[in-house]
């Protein structure tokens, strides 16, 4: 995750594209998160539904929040890339680019 140096809005839309490489695994999802501070016990809000990656493919990742109960400042806002069951350990290639917050 990244820094925030400004508030976020509780009805914000976050998106982002991302790229997974051929050689990736299959059932990889992705969704975006905001992370509240140490006062607020680092409390963590994942956006509604996580998006599925095809390797091969840029995906446009869209995270949106019926309500933030995140308390602003938030500590941090960031975009998780998951497994949706087990995968082997490997290496491969993950481009994120053109993300946005729209108020």
């Amino acid at each position: 995750g990244c820094t925030v140096p400004s508030l976020i809005p509780a009805t914000a839309t976050f998106t982002a594209w991302v790229y997974l490489a051929d050689n990736a695994p299959g059932g990889l999802q992705a969704e975006f998160f905001v992370q509240d501070t140490k006062q607020h016990n680092w409390a963590w809000y994942s956006s509604q539904t996580p998006v599925a990656l095809t390797p091969g493919k840029w995906t446009q990742v869209k995270g949106t929040w019926a309500a933030g109960n995140w308390t602003n400042p938030v500590l941090k806002i960031g975009l998780e890339i998951k497994p949706t069951g087990s995968i082997s350990d490997q290496q491969f290639m993950v481009r994120v680019d053109d993300i946005r917050i729209w108020k």
